[in-house]
């Protein structure tokens, strides 16, 4: 099985290209700009890196969040786009569960990958090692909250935190609990780990199961809709202009 894996979901730029559970070819870059100025680039230069053509592809996997909206978007159009043109499955990730499961088998306690979602918040959940040490379990909802709320989970001293939101936050954090923090470079998720993640969904593929459809996972709204709903507020809360309507 050849796998074209991308995430958009963060300041990073992630595309990997596997055989299997081999790694061919994969870049991390930086995105200064926006993802759609070098997503297509990125794709070729791995591909090529990797000996492989698109047509030789036989599936995609794109992380459906939580993470950047306008990141997403771009990633999972693209990749939606591609998968039509080549006449290929696509199939999707989160992208806390993968950060997770690098670290799950080599950590005694809990897990937290947090990201930066801005606004003073990380995205994350909270995972342990899955029994007989095949994979992980997760042990929360998705959540979106203030740094310092991921030590309120049980044992807080065996947390590991790792991720983006480490390196926003890690003042903050390191106040608030008594575990190991563990920002970038080591916590961006590594999409070599992409075909054990999909291991059931690429067995289905396998048995001639059509892919589950690609939803984004939203877990706060837009900043757009916030920064509309504040100003929609605002205006509820105008005295009237004497004219019968708002004032403008």
């Amino acid at each position: 099985m050849r796998l074209l894996a991308v995430d958009t979901s963060t300041s990073h730029l992630s595309v990997a290209v596997l055989e299997g559970r081999t790694l061919r070819a994969k870049m991390v870059r930086q995105v200064s700009g926006g993802h759609a100025d070098c997503l297509l680039g990125a794709i070729d230069a791995v591909l090529a890196a990797a000996g492989i053509g698109k047509r030789e592809l036989d599936c995609l996997a794109v992380c459906r969040g939580p993470g950047s909206f306008s990141g997403l978007r771009v990633g999972i159009a693209g990749l939606a786009g591609m998968a039509a043109a080549l006449e290929k499955p696509l199939l999707s990730f989160v992208g806390l569960d993968l950060l997770a499961l690098q670290f799950a088998s080599c950590w005694p306690g809990i897990v937290c990958p947090v990201l930066d979602a801005r606004r003073h918040q990380v995205y994350w959940a909270a995972y342990e090692a899955a029994a007989g040490g095949n994979g992980c379990r997760r042990l929360s909802d998705y959540r979106v909250d203030d740094p310092g709320k991921i030590f309120t989970v049980d044992r807080p001293a065996a947390i590991l935190a790792v991720g983006s939101g480490v390196d926003a936050y890690r003042e903050v954090m390191a106040a608030a609990g008594g575990g190991r923090l563990l920002g970038l470079p080591r916590g961006i998720a590594d999409l070599a780990l992409v075909p054990v993640l999909l291991r059931e969904q690429l067995a289905a593929l396998g048995a001639g199961e059509p892919a589950p459809p690609v939803r984004p996972l939203y877990i706060r709204p837009a900043d757009a809709e916030i920064n509309l709903a504040r100003r929609q507020a605002a205006d509820d809360g105008r005295p009237d202009s004497g004219c019968g309507g708002r004032r403008q």
